[in-house]
């Protein structure tokens, strides 16, 4: 089986370790930066890469790519068309790499998500604080790993921060979302491999006024056990978002859960720490499954 691995820049944690367990597990990867594949429609079952001509791959993985840029989603969609296995596909990353749509489409089929307001301008403050009060949550629509999401403690914070992102020009990718404070500093993340849930970790900030928990801004980590409730939620958004590999990403209510939002490009570090579970493997074995599958009819 052959594949390639749609990544640029210098190697990861993440990727050093897929490609140490590809090799070991007789698989065939190549890392493919998707600035240098043509993207042309036609009928030959090649692409150029690099300026070469070669053949097209069993499978891409696009777990790695920085972002959905029009580009990355129009390159897994040409090699979709080629009957190339993409994992993730075009889709996923359309509807996961913007945090307002994935939060809509997950609400218009029952799922419980924190409300969200989509900032318009000029900003009603007096609005936001009648139905979100403070504190409450501020993010960029485009944000990961805990970067561009801060905690607004007052109207005048509020309104200080608008008018930064007017002056920067900022004003169509801000969301307002309500703060749990049952979830203050913590947080679960969910793995999905093959669409479904493998394992968990809770996600906790080592600073009592801290209130993110991502491991890659330094929170701690440590495994959570899946209960029947949380197997049930991470299905269905899986379904929802066509989650092949991914993670999502769940806050403590005081009855249950809210999904604050999913990732089709998570890291997985953190995981591997937390959790007796080798990841890349997890992902290969899913893969090798779903082209044996489709050899079946």
């Amino acid at each position: 089986m052959n594949g390639w691995v749609l990544y640029v820049g210098e190697p990861v944690t993440e990727l050093l370790r897929l490609q140490e367990t590809a090799k070991a597990a007789g698989f065939d990867i190549s890392i493919v930066d998707p600035w240098k594949v043509e993207i042309m429609v036609s009928d030959k079952q090649t692409a150029y890469v690099d300026g070469t001509e070669i053949a097209l791959p069993d499978f891409a993985l696009a777990g790695f790519v920085s972002n959905a840029s029009y580009h990355n989603v129009s390159l897994l969609r040409q090699l979709e068309s080629k009957g190339v296995l993409c994992v993730n596909k075009a889709s996923t990353l359309t509807k996961t790499k913007d945090k307002l749509l994935t939060l809509q489409l997950l609400s218009a089929h029952g799922i419980p998500v924190p409300k969200t307001l989509l900032l318009s301008y000029p900003c009603n403050t007096d609005m936001i604080e009648k139905e979100f009060g403070y504190p409450l949550v501020v993010k960029v629509i485009g944000g990961s790993k805990g970067n561009g999401v801060a905690l607004v403690d007052s109207a005048k914070q509020l309104n200080n921060m608008v008018q930064m992102f007017e002056a920067g020009g900022i004003q169509e990718d801000v969301l307002i979302q309500e703060f749990i404070e049952t979830s203050r500093g913590r947080d679960v993340r969910i793995l999905i491999v093959d669409h479904k849930p493998v394992s968990a970790m809770i996600r906790s900030n080592s600073r009592k006024d801290g209130f993110k928990s991502n491991y890659s801004a330094g929170g701690q980590v440590n495994s959570f056990d899946l209960t029947p409730e949380m197997e049930e939620l991470a299905v269905r958004v899986s379904n929802v978002l066509e989650l092949n590999i991914g993670g999502i990403d769940l806050l403590f209510t005081e009855d249950g859960f809210k999904v604050c939002e999913a990732n089709s490009i998570p890291g997985f570090e953190g995981m591997e720490k937390a959790c007796d579970i080798n990841v890349p493997a997890e992902i290969l074995k899913s893969i090798a499954r779903q082209l044996k599958e489709r050899k079946q009819g």
